[in-house]
């Protein structure tokens, strides 16, 4: 028996193992060996059991070696053979590559998808909260077009008679039975509408 499982071990399997005849059992998986499996190893009559599952092995699966099962091979680089659960030897690299593209499409769509909705979900938000902003902007603007008369009385009633300097005619833009209009532009540069009513005792 040679078990050398999980002993990080790399580079090719040797190929004098095969002069091993009597060696019933080999056990090198999980490991770091690469490149193919020796021909030889189909050569060991005794051989029960050669596991090299979870390596970086790559080629085909050696024919003759007794009693082969497709989990002693799974879990590497790019093994092929006639084993039920290999991929066999003789597909076209057109295969190999659309196996490879599919691998590749199962894993990036999910990836890309998900970065897409990120990436909408973020400018929907943006959009939401510039709306939002637009919209208190707007209150705010509407708000200060009548902000003067929550001032001081006498600093709003100084303010329009600067504007309008003493309700002369020249800002008058209207005039009806309840009072003459004046156009008054503020010092915070907005324009407003002011009726002068007529004095009465």
């Amino acid at each position: 028996m040679l078990d050398l499982s999980m002993n990080s071990l790399s580079g090719p399997i040797p190929p004098e193992l095969g002069k091993l005849e009597v060696l019933m059992f080999v056990n090198f998986s999980h490991n770091q060996f690469s490149g193919a499996i020796p021909v030889s190893i189909a050569s060991m009559q005794s051989l029960t059991m050669f596991d090299v599952s979870y390596n970086f092995l790559e080629g085909s699966i050696p024919k003759g070696i007794r009693n082969a099962s497709a989990e002693w091979f799974l879990h590497n680089k790019d093994l092929c053979g006639d084993l039920i659960g290999i991929s066999p030897c003789n597909l076209p690299l057109a295969d190999h590559r659309r196996k490879h593209q599919k691998i590749i499409l199962s894993i990036g769509l999910p990836m890309f998808a998900a970065a897409i909705s990120v990436v909408v979900a973020c400018v929907i938000a943006f959009f939401i909260c510039r709306k939002k902003v637009s919209q208190r902007t707007d209150d705010v603007n509407k708000r200060d077009v009548f902000s003067v008369w929550s001032f001081d009385g006498k600093m709003a009633f100084e303010d329009i008679i600067n504007a309008t300097d003493n309700f002369d005619e020249k800002h008058c833009i209207g005039e009806g039975s309840s009072g003459i209009v004046y156009k008054a532009e503020l010092p915070d540069e907005q324009v407003v509408a002011v009726k002068k009513l007529p004095w009465r005792r």
